[in-house]
């Protein structure tokens, strides 16, 4: 579990979502940009990268960073933990460069964990300013692949942000399950939109 009761919060790497052949460059390259002593390699080929609870952050689906297709998993949220299996792909989660290391130790090692990177903060608070997206029409009129997941975390935030966590699942969940169907070319699957 994510947020304050773990004082943890983790940057999710989706590699699914990139050409086979930037996958390899892509990880290389997240683990040099967000270095942490806590980095999970999932089940589905990408990485859980943990660092300190973001007070007043929230869960983020689809960041619009130009290079690592991520979601930031932080109050109410959870990743997978080692040594579970990935429903689809069979592969065990495994912690990065440490084979002996417990999930027990994370309370333990979370006052060693750094802060979110600046870039991710500043991404988090531009996003709560209310400045993204600014065309709204087209997100939600259209969207196609390669833009699903960031305009799906848009129109999320916005609603959630509008309608109180009583009525998520009964008014704002639907209403985005109704506008995914009509509206997304190739549909989300519910899970990537309830994640």
């Amino acid at each position: 579990i994510t947020g304050e009761v773990s004082g943890v919060c983790v940057l999710d790497l989706d590699v699914k979502k990139l050409p086979k052949e930037k996958v390899d460059i892509v990880k290389q390259s997240f683990l040099k940009e967000f270095r942490t002593p806590l980095v999970v390699a999932t089940g589905g080929g990408g990485y859980h990268a943990y660092f300190k609870h973001e007070p007043g952050a929230r869960n983020a689906v689809g960041l619009p960073h130009d290079v690592y297709p991520m979601d930031l998993r932080v109050e109410g949220g959870f990743v997978v933990a080692p040594p579970s299996k990935h429903p689809d792909t069979g592969v065990f989660y495994a912690w990065h460069g440490a084979d002996d290391f417990d999930v027990n130790m994370i309370g333990a090692m979370k006052d060693m964990l750094p802060p979110l990177p600046d870039s991710i903060r500043n991404m988090l608070a531009f996003q709560r300013r209310g400045k993204l997206p600014e065309d709204w029409h087209a997100i939600v009129n259209s969207t196609r692949e390669g833009s699903r997941n960031y305009n799906a975390a848009a129109i999320l935030g916005k609603m959630l942000g509008a309608f109180p966590p009583q009525e998520w699942t009964e008014f704002v969940l639907p209403i985005v399950r109704a506008w995914n169907q009509q509206f997304v070319s190739p549909p989300m699957k519910d899970h990537e939109l309830e994640s």
